[in-house]
Order: C-alpha cells, then sequence, then structure tokens
C-alpha cells in the first residue's frame, strides 16, 4: 500500500539524536555536517507537523522534495524488467560526487537532471552509510535508509513512479553498484582507449588517488548492505544458500536464473564472495581452497559472459539476416541466431560444413565434423562483445569483484580483523582502500592476473574467445545446468564449438534432404494411385461409355408391371429422361439393378410422406457413377437437358443444326467448367470431338423413334 504522511512523519519523529562516538574523515567533515543537518531538519520538521505545529504537505511524495537523505549520484539503466524484478537495475555510471535525494528530486522534477563534479550525467542517488563521515552522520543516513521515504524515493528512482515501491530495490541497488564501482576502476586499466561507452567524460587511465575514493565507497556500499539489508546480515538463509552453492562440486551448475537456483543476479554472489563469513574456508591458504576458488571464479566469469550473451541475442539489431530454409526446423529463434553468430565469431563458412549425400544414397553412420577455426576473427568479435555492458554484471566486474575479495579477505588476515569490523571504521577502511588501490595500480588485479591465476598456461586469447564462444552457444539455464567443458583447454572448447556449430548446418541440410526425399515418396505414391483410379476407370467407361438409355413415363410403366413391388423404378425429372436408382447404361452389369443404400431407402420413405417435390437422396446411383468426376473430369452437365429444350424449341430441326446448337451449348459448359476448375490438378473436361460423338449418337436415340420430344 502507498506510504502514508503520517507513517512517514511518525517515522521520522522518532529517531533520536545520532550518537557523535566516531568523528569523521577531515577531508569528509563538511559532507557529516550536510548529513546531520538533513537529518535535523528533517525530524524537527515532523515532530511539528505532528504537534499541528506546522502544515504537513499532502503525501509522502511531495515530502521527499524537502526532506532527504545524503548519497552519492548515479546514473541508471531503467527497463521494463527492473519494473518487475529490481535485480534486473542496471548502474550505468556510479559518481563519487556527493548530492541528497531531495536536491535531485526538484532537479528532475524542473527537467534539469543533475551532473557530477566530472560534467557527467548522474540524476540519481544512492543512500550509503559511510563511515567516513563519521558515527553520527552514518547512523542519520542509515535511519533515513531504513525509512518508508527512503522506500519511496527508490521506488521513484527505478521506476520514475512513487507508486511501485517493491522490498528488494535497495538490496538490489547496492549490490550492483558496488560492482559497477569495481568494475569502472578495473576499465580505467584499458589504457587509452575508454572502455565503457556509457561513460564519457570520466578519463580513461587510471589514478591512484581517485581509485582509492571509489574502493573506499565500494567497501561503504558493502557496509551499508550489512546495516540495511537483512540478506548480507551474518547467519542469514540467504547467505547460507548461496554460501552452499558456491562451495558444491560443480559450482557453475549451481549459479542459473532457474528455480531451483534462483540467482537473479551475478553480483548477489559477488557481494557474498567479498563480505560473507560463510566463504572464509574460500580464501585459506591452502590448495583445496585455491582449486575451489578458481572453479568458483571461472563459473562466476562463465555465467556472467552467458547472461551477457543471451542478453545480445535478444537485442534487436543483432538479428541474423537467414531465410526461412535456413533454419532448422525445431530449433529455438534464440539457438538458431547464436549459432549465427558463433560461426561468424569462429570464421566458419557453410562451404567449410559437412554436405550432405545426395537423395538416393543414405548418409554414412557416423561423421566427424571438422574443427578449424579462426582465432582472428574469434578474437575481434569477442573483444567488441566483451566492451558492451549489455547486464548489470560484466566480466569486468566478476575479474574485478574476485580480485577484491582475495586481497581484502588476505589483508583482513594480515590485520587480524573481520570483513565486517573493516568495512565499518573509518579508519580500517580507508587503509584496506589504499591496499587494493595498489593492488590495481600494481596490475594484481587485472584480467590478465586473473586468468594466470586461475588457468595457469592457459592463452588469454584463446580463453577470451572460448568465453564468447560458449557464452553464445549455451546461454540457456538448461544448457548450463547439465555441466559445460571447462575453460582450462580453451583450444578444446574452440574446437568443440566450431564442431557443434558446423554439425548444426549439417543437421538443417540433413533435414531439408529428408524433406524431399519425403516429398519425392509422396508424390510418386501420389501418381502410382491416380494411375490406379484412372486404370479402374478405363474399365467402367468400356460399359458406361456413350449415352445412356433414355426412358420415358410409358416404358417405366411397363417395366414396373414387371417388377417387384420393392423395385419400382421412377424417372429423374421429366419424360424421357433417366432413371433415378437405376444405372442406364445397357451394357452396365448393374443395368436397371435398383443403387440405393439403406439411407437412400429411409430418406426416400420420409420423402414420400412429405410430399412429392421433397429432394431425394441418390447416393447409391451417384456413387456408381462417381468415376465420371474423378480422377478426371467426363461429365457434361445438363446434357439431356439441353437436348430436349432444343428439340421442343425446334421440333424440325436437322441433324447440322442440332449439332451446332448442342456444340454452342456445350462451349459455353465448358468454358464455365474450365473456370471453376481452374487451380485443381489431375481434373480435365470432355474433349470436343467426344462431345460430337455424343451428340449425333443422342440424335440418333431421336431419330430411331426411342424418345420424342
Amino acid at each position: 500500500p502507498p506510504v502514508s504522511i503520517r507513517t512517514a512523519l511518525e517515522q521520522l519523529a522518532k529517531q533520536t539524536d545520532p550518537a557523535d562516538l566516531e568523528k569523521p574523515l577531515e577531508a569528509h567533515a563538511a559532507h557529516a555536517s550536510w548529513a546531520l543537518q538533513l537529518h535535523a531538519d528533517a525530524v524537527q520538521f515532523a515532530r511539528a507537523a505532528l504537534g499541528a505545529a506546522v502544515q504537513p504537505p499532502r503525501g509522502a511524495t511531495e515530502l521527499l522534495y524537502s526532506f532527504g537523505g545524503l548519497g552519492i549520484q548515479v546514473r541508471l539503466g531503467r527497463s521494463e524488467a527492473a519494473n518487475i524484478s529490481p535485480w534486473m537495475i542496471r548502474v550505468e555510471y556510479l559518481s563519487r560526487s556527493r548530492r541528497d535525494t531531495a536536491s535531485a528530486l526538484c532537479a528532475l522534477d524542473c527537467g534539469q537532471p543533475l551532473s557530477d563534479a566530472t560534467g557527467e550525467l548522474a540524476p540519481d542517488v544512492l543512500l550509503v552509510t559511510d563511515p567516513a563521515l563519521g558515527a553520527a552522520a552514518a547512523q542519520a543516513c542509515t535511519a533515513f535508509a531504513r525509512s518508508a521515504l527512503h522506500s519511496v524515493y527508490l521506488s521513484i528512482a527505478f521506476t520514475r513512479s512513487a507508486a511501485l515501491p517493491l522490498p528488494q530495490q535497495h538490496a538490489a541497488l547496492l549490490m550492483v553498484s558496488f560492482c559497477k564501482a569495481v568494475e569502472q576502476d578495473l576499465r580505467r586499466r584499458g589504457g587509452g582507449l575508454m572502455t565503457e561507452l556509457r561513460i564519457m567524460r570520466q578519463p580513461s587511465t587510471f589514478q591512484l588517488a581517485e581509485a582509492q575514493e571509489d574502493l573506499r565507497l565500494a567497501l561503504a556500499i558493502l557496509h551499508t548492505l550489512q546495516r540495511v539489508s537483512p540478506l548480507l546480515r551474518p547467519g542469514s538463509d540467504f547467505q547460507k544458500g548461496m554460501a552452499a552453492k558456491l562451495l558444491a562440486a560443480d559450482p557453475g551448475a549451481h549459479m542459473t536464473e532457474a528455480e531451483g537456483d534462483g540467482i537473479e543476479t551475478v553480483c548477489q554472489l559477488l557481494c557474498l564472495l567479498c563480505l560473507s563469513p560463510e566463504l572464509d574456508c574460500l580464501f585459506t591458504p591452502t590448495p583445496e581452497a585455491a582449486t575451489q576458488r578458481s572453479a568458483v571464479s571461472m563459473a562466476l566469469l562463465a555465467e556472467a559472459t552467458s547472461r551477457g550473451c543471451r542478453a545480445l541475442l535478444r537485442s534487436a539489431h543483432q538479428q541474423p539476416h537467414q531465410a526461412v530454409g535456413e533454419v532448422r526446423v525445431g530449433l529455438s529463434p534464440s539457438h538458431a541466431r547464436a549459432h549465427e553468430l558463433a560461426r561468424r565469431a569462429l570464421g566458419i563458412s557453410e562451404e567449410s560444413c559437412v554436405a550432405v549425400q545426395p537423395d538416393d544414397t543414405p548418409e554414412p553412420p557416423s561423421l566427424v565434423h571438422p574443427a578449424e577455426y579462426d582465432l582472428g576473427a574469434a578474437m575481434k568479435a569477442s573483444g567488441n562483445f566483451f566492451l558492451k555492458a549489455l547486464t548489470n554484471c560484466t566480466p569486468f566486474a566478476v575479474v574485478g569483484c574476485v580480485g577484491v575479495a582475495e586481497v581484502s579477505r588476505d589483508w583482513c588476515r594480515a590485520e587480524g580483523v573481520s570483513m565486517a569490523e573493516a568495512i565499518g571504521s573509518a579508519s580500517l577502511g580507508n587503509r584496506l582502500a589504499l591496499v587494493l588501490a595498489d593492488a590495481f595500480d600494481s596490475r594484481r588485479i587485472s584480467m590478465r592476473s586473473f586468468l594466470e591465476a586461475q588457468l595457469p598456461g592457459a592463452s588469454a586469447r584463446h580463453v577470451q574467445s572460448a568465453l564468447y564462444v560458449q557464452g553464445l552457444l549455451y546461454h540457456d539455464s538448461k544448457s548450463r545446468r547439465v555441466g559445460l567443458l571447462p575453460l582450462s583447454a580453451p583450444e578444446r572448447l574452440l574446437e568443440h564449438c566450431a564442431q557443434e556449430s558446423r554439425k548444426e548446418v549439417y543437421l538443417r541440410r540433413l533435414q531439408q534432404k529428408h524433406a524431399r526425399v519425403h516429398e519425392a515418396t509422396k508424390g510418386s505414391k501420389r501418381a502410382a494411385g491416380l494411375a490406379a483410379r484412372r486404370a479402374r476407370k478405363a474399365l467402367f467407361m468400356q460399359t458406361h461409355g456413350g449415352i445412356p438409355r433414355l426412358f420415358t413415363q410409358a416404358e417405366v410403366a411397363d417395366l414396373n408391371a414387371s417388377r417387384s413391388p420393392l423395385d419400382q423404378i421412377e424417372l429423374q425429372g421429366t419424360s424421357p429422361g433417366l432413371l433415378r436408382h437405376h444405372c442406364c447404361f445397357p451394357r452396365c452389369p448393374l443395368y436397371l439393378v435398383d443403387l440405393r443404400t439403406a439411407k437412400d431407402r429411409a430418406v426416400g420413405t420420409a420423402s414420400a410422406q412429405k410430399g412429392p417435390h421433397a429432394p431425394p437422396r441418390r447416393h447409391g446411383l451417384l456413387k456408381h457413377l462417381s468415376f465420371y468426376t474423378e480422377p478426371d473430369c467426363s461429365y457434361l452437365p445438363g446434357f439431356h437437358a439441353t437436348a430436349l429444350q432444343i428439340l421442343k424449341s425446334k421440333p424440325r430441326i436437322q441433324l447440322g443444326d442440332f449439332i451446332h446448337r448442342m456444340a454452342h451449348a456445350y462451349d459455353m459448359v465448358y468454358n464455365e467448367r474450365k473456370s471453376s476448375l481452374e487451380g485443381r490438378p489431375n481434373r480435365g473436361s470432355m474433349s470436343h470431338g467426344e462431345a460430337l460423338r455424343l451428340i449425333e449418337e443422342l440424335w440418333g436415340q431421336q431419330v430411331g423413334g426411342m424418345w420424342a420430344p
């Protein structure tokens, strides 16, 4: 529910004056005074408002524009996913400049987002309990961080709406910000080139003094996490569960987003690696601890790369230009894109993939796909990928945080203090930050040192390429949970990925071959069936060719006189004409045989009760004569009716005129049927010569006196 103004005021009014147990560092005395003044003004106003001495604002959101807490400026990368899951938030830039939340909101409301001291855009504020400000100011910052007002501000920072506060927003922002702080220092070791496109005004070279302040703030973020988040409090279930995953035999199989693992972001594991007492055993100076630490470190690096590859595959501008026939049926779109990008990265052409055998030749029982790849192309593609920050935890963040965890725990062990004591003290935290900055400066914490420590003897070029290609091909949780090939042998891993990419091309070609063979087999079966039906029709036409006999009403009466009452014949239409249920071809074995089915008889009985004009059912006769329409059409509708109409209109017509008129009517019928049958295969119509023959035969019946108009 929305935070009420009274709840916010009561929380502020209950806050006591902070105890001054530890003085602030000299360089941060002004910041400490700023934080204490913000706290005093908020408490004084809250008490006055509750005592009706002043008029309170209408809501908690309005109160935030006047009172807030002191923090450091950040720039967030908001997304729709982060609106639902706070762990998806990205920190694009973390500043060392101080700002209070009220000033940030006022600037945002005025349409003038804040920039920090270097000119970098940083419109939001991350509230940090910084021991360097002294105990009193730190206590004031912690009090505001735990208040309902801060949850409203976090909702605005995450979603630009005060109506969407979520419980994990503060912890998520702190964890992602810690990893970003370490990552920024590691990226500044890149020399004269800017190693992150989103940061424009920051120096790309490493500076010791600035790095010490950045790392001191990173340690203060860890201290804030311990103070305000129940997730990282010593002995919490979250810490125990996550530590058990990292200490497992195969840690990489337990770092996915799947329901059983529940790792929303790799930042969670990196913060635990630096802070949790449950993982102290991972940093003891023993061979067993070093082996497990190496496995954990490489698993974290591979997981961060895989998640970045998945974000790359989802981005719209990376859609591969593949035709429909170039994607194997049954392969998901993301995996199709992954294989396309992997082949492009490894320099694999279609010609280098195994070709299928001809359609009439079976495939060999076993195949070995080529394992060659282009290392130069893989280095270029992977280098472009690693420079991008597609998720909130990049491979740079993993390398930096693992190095910070190792150096910090080694220093704490040498000083005889715990990690919580070191980050909670202004003096100890400042000394530790200097040690960490020196480790960055000496390149003890660097990508090269990381690979040399975790994968001694491995080629850094091959490891970088293998990380990227493996992340593409195994980007989903299901494939990563079954266990992947180790990065300790990157050459063999790249060869395996090259074989898998070529295998996918072969499987696609094989699927297309099977489709062609199936279609050809189906076509030959269809042709054989058509030939068989045409052969049966030829036998049928031997007894049903020409013109059927037409009967007059008198002839029907004579025939019925000698037939059974259950087998009476009747005309279909006017006299002379064809019979309703009996075949009228004299050469047919079923000539004048009742062809009604049981249902025809039943419907005929019911129709007789309804009257003489009820429509009959003639399925039996029509099935007997079905060869006139199947498989080829040789049926002229209305042939007898047309002849009768012509003869009735001109009783003394001559043969030539009769043929001319019938042929003219036939041409009209033929054209009509031709248009209706267009596009239907295996259908034809009667030839013109055959039609003329039938017309003459019909005339012969008329001249012979078999029927008269």
